[in-house]
This record gives C-alpha cells, structure tokens and sequence, in this order.
C-alpha cells in the first residue's frame, strides 16, 4: 500500500518506521526541510524494551504531486490540521483514504474543509510513543488502534488498512462506532493531560491524591453528559474506568501536554478540554471544571515561569456543588 504520513512528531516517525519495516511504501512528510533532511541521513530509530532500531525512511518536507497515496495518515497536533489538511489535500487521489489518529475534538470538521467527507476515516490508538529527538521514539507499549468511519461505504477499504497496519505490528480492529472509541479517549485525555501539566505529576501518581482524583472524575462526568447529549453512547460502566486503567497503564509517563509545557510548545488544550468547553456551550451543558482546567493551561503556557500546582490547590476548580444529573 503506498501510504503518505503528514506529521514527524511521535506517532508518525512510529507508524513510518513500523510500516516501512513490514514493506510498505511509505512517505513521512515533516514539518521542515531540516526535519526530513536529518531523517533521510539517520532514517527512525525505535528503542524499546527490546533494544534499538533505526529504519531508513523516505522522508519529505513538501510532498510531491505524483506520489498519490491510497491512505493518508493525519499524525499532527490538533492545531496544525488546516496545514495538514491543505497538504492532503494536493497529494489525494479521488479514491484515497485520509485517516487522522489524532486527539481532541474539531479535526474532522476541519479536514471535511479541505477533503470530500466520503473520504474521511478517524482513528484512536494507544500506540504509546515518545519523540526523544528528530526522528527518534521511544515505543513503550504496542496498544490497539481502533479505526472506523461515519461513511459505511469505506469501511471495506478500511479493512485493507487494518491488514496492512496488523502486519506492521500495529495492532488495529475496525469499528462501526468510531464515535465511541474517540469520546472514550477523549475523556482519558481531558483528565490525565491538564491536571498532569498543572501539578507535574507523572500519570501514574495522579491516583495518589484525593483532591486530583476528584478534579478528573469531575471533569469525566461533565464530558460525559456532554457525549450523551450529542447522542455518543457510552459504555455503562462508569465513566471514570477507562482514565483509572490508562494511568495505571502508563503510570512512569509524563503526559503529551505536561511535555510540551516544559518545552514551551503549545499545547492542544482548545482541542480538548477546550473542546468540550465550547460543545457544552452549544448544547446547554455546563462544564465549569473543563472551563477552569483550560483557562489554567492556557495562563501557563503564556509564563516563561513553570510553578506546578500543588494537588490541593486544584480544589478550586470545583463548583461549590458539583453539577449532577439523576
């Protein structure tokens, strides 16, 4: 399968690496000429447990016209998906898949701009993955992609993919209810990655505190009713389960924004606890904890100065009577 990856960040120089070790035809588009000049000469190097491998991979920073891909896979932060997209968009063949595994909500929305939405599949995946440097990963865990599409017409094509991704060690399933699979991440994302950023804390340890515990679970439950009212329907087990296992999971991590905020970089705040901030909006939903959780962010990746919270000053972003419903 000839394959197109926009983005050189964590997850595309993985899934670069891994498909082109299981011989696909892949092309990794980066960001800057310098990125894709230092991966062409080094190629990806994945260390895990077992060791380390570099990969060599066809690299690119302005992808060529004639190089039509039959899937193209979105591994950009949530902010830069117009870019992506605008780029997709020039390289696509009528038939081609574009795929985005990224997190938070609005990138669908945004690649529709650019893409026809017949073409348009979305991903989650626990692939976890650190960048240590331009175009090296750590791979610390090998967990399940989950692929799917609002079009039922593509989801036969996205079989194909789940074969091809399958034997590059990519663990992948098709589902009929991608919603689903993206809001059960979402919920992950929008209670480990701000209280992991503003407090310093390891995912794992976030479990330790009492006064974290009820930050996270509060902005879970306002999500959650979120989802409901959009019509996504959750598992009915408690919506807290699939946070309290991620973190156990990935307890010795530091989260993806907690990372970017020590080095300075935006984070995808907007895109996720943002996001559910402004959804909520829209349907009538508060989501006060959400709101406090992104405004604290946002007001620290605006200092040159990084003061972690400690766990107990978290309480404040809780309404004096949590919002319920019966």
């Amino acid at each position: 399968m000839k394959i197109s990856i926009i983005g050189a960040g964590a997850l595309g120089c993985l899934f670069a690496g891994l498909l082109t070790e299981a011989k696909e035809d892949v092309t990794l588009i980066s960001h800057t000429p310098e990125q894709a000049r230092v991966i062409r000469k080094r190629g990806v190097k994945i260390t895990n447990s077992s060791g380390i491998r570099t990969v060599c991979v066809n690299a690119l920073s302005e992808p060529k016209a004639e190089h039509l891909p039959d899937l193209i896979l979105i591994a950009v932060k949530a902010y830069d998906t117009d870019s992506a997209a605008r780029t997709a968009a020039t390289i696509r063949k009528p038939d081609t898949i574009v795929l985005t595994l990224q997190n938070g909500l609005g990138n669908v929305e945004t690649l529709a701009e650019y893409i026809p939405p017949r073409n348009i599949a979305q991903g989650v995946t626990i692939q976890a993955s650190t960048l240590l440097d331009i175009g090296s990963v750590y791979h610390a865990a090998a967990g399940l992609t989950v692929i799917g599409s609002w079009n039922r017409d593509i989801l036969a094509s996205l079989e194909d993919v789940k074969k091809v991704f399958n034997s590059a060690s990519i663990p992948t399933e098709v589902t009929s209810r991608i919603d689903v699979a993206v809001w059960r991440k979402l919920l992950v994302n929008i209670a480990i990655n701000p209280v992991s950023a503003l407090t310093g804390v390891r995912n794992g340890d976030l479990l330790r505190f009492e006064e974290v515990m009820l930050v996270m679970k509060e902005a879970v439950s306002e999500a959650a009713r979120v989802a409901q009212t959009v019509g996504v329907k959750l598992p009915d087990q408690d919506a807290f389960y699939d946070v309290f296992v991620a973190a156990k999971e990935t307890a010795r991590n530091k989260s993806s924004m907690l990372q970017d905020l020590q080095r300075g970089k935006e984070t995808e705040i907007d895109y996720l606890n943002g996001g559910i901030v402004m959804l909520g909006r829209k349907h009538g939903v508060p989501t006060p904890v959400n709101e406090a959780l992104a405004q604290a962010v946002n007001r620290r990746s605006d200092t040159s100065m990084l003061r972690f919270l400690e766990p107990k000053e978290l309480l404040r972003f809780l309404p004096a009577k949590p919002i319920r419903t019966a």
